[in-house]
């Protein structure tokens, strides 16, 4: 939320500030109601842990992805390209990135 505001014009990027200071409280209190807080990256448990470490005890970092190992590359012999990106695609984050790889990146992938 910080970085957007930081990107956004003065009255968007005033609502971010607001919305960012709500969502650490927030995240920082609903810690406290269970007895293994899960955390998808250990950047985001750092971010939590240096912003108030009375609420953020116990919390385990519980990887979001896929597990290579067990999900091998199987080739089968299909060449064609593909690019899927996944996301819950009516939340403004999702929505800005996947407008930005497109305008932005995608491009310069396709050169």
């Amino acid at each position: 939320m910080e970085s957007l505001a930081k990107r956004e014009q003065f009255l968007l990027s005033l609502i971010y500030l607001i919305e960012a200071k709500r969502l650490r409280r927030w995240e920082r209190k609903i810690n406290g109601y269970f007895n293994i807080p899960l955390i998808a990256t250990k950047a985001d448990k750092e971010q939590l842990t240096n912003s108030d470490s009375e609420h953020t005890e116990g919390i385990t970092v519980l990887n979001n992805g896929t597990d290579l190992d067990s999900f091998k590359f199987q080739d089968d012999g299909n060449r064609e390209s593909a690019l899927i990106l996944m996301g819950q695609m009516d939340y403004f984050p999702n929505i800005y990135v996947g407008i930005y790889f497109y305008t932005n990146i995608f491009p310069l992938i396709k050169k």
